[in-house]
Order: structure tokens, then sequence, then C-alpha cells
């Protein structure tokens, strides 16, 4: 953030994250999915961290920050082989069947208190 707050003035500029996340790949299934990502809420509680620092210890001007992605879908290069989603989309159902990962748990908590807790656990 600091980078960008240079080189493009956010000031003038404010910058917005989009389509930040982390990819999985191969974990679970439709029929036993894998609803504990604590990796996925590590990622969110590191990156988001750092962004809240940068606002507010170096002052950069983020307008805007968005996860990627809060449910699987299809991915253009990886078809549904690859999830993003702090929600498990059930692919094989047809009514598409939805179940909250870990990870949801941590962001709801981030966006209703509009704070990152001093630990992913707080």
């Amino acid at each position: 953030m600091n980078y960008l707050d240079q080189e493009y003035n956010s000031t003038q500029y404010p910058i917005i994250v989009t389509e930040n996340g982390i990819s999985s790949k191969g974990n679970g299934t439709d029929e036993d999915p894998e609803l504990n990502d604590h990796w996925r809420a590590d990622f969110y509680h590191g990156y988001i961290g750092q962004l809240h620092r940068a606002v507010t210890e170096d002052k950069v001007n983020v307008f805007g920050y968005t996860a990627w992605s809060m449910m699987d879908n299809f991915e253009w290069a990886r078809g549904f082989a690859e999830r993003f989603g702090m929600m498990w989309t059930n692919f094989t159902d047809p009514h598409r069947a939805v179940y909250r990962k870990q990870s949801a748990d941590f962001f709801t908590q981030v966006t209703s208190s509009n704070s990152v807790p001093s630990s992913k656990n707080d």
C-alpha cells in the first residue's frame, strides 16, 4: 500500500483493493465439504491487519476493500476445481446448497465491528 501511495498519490487517487483472497485446491468434496478453512481466515487477518496499519499509521488513503470471494464460483482458468469463497457451494447439488466456512465467521467479525481483532481468535 505504501508503494501505491507513493507511486500514485493516494491522496489524489484513493486506493480500492478489489478481489483480494486466497484459493484452495482439493480441500474436501461436495459430499464432505471442508468448512474449517482456518488458513483462509489467517490470510485475511494478516492482509487486512496490514492494510489497517497502512491506513492508520502511514496515512495511506484506502477508500475500499473487497474480499474475493464471498461464495465459491466458476473461475475462468480453473472452472470449479479451485475454491475462493468463504461460503462452500455444492456444485453437484442442482439447488447449489451453500454452507459457511470458518473464514466467513472471521470476516463477519471484521465487517460488523469495523476493526481487525488483535488475533484471529479474538
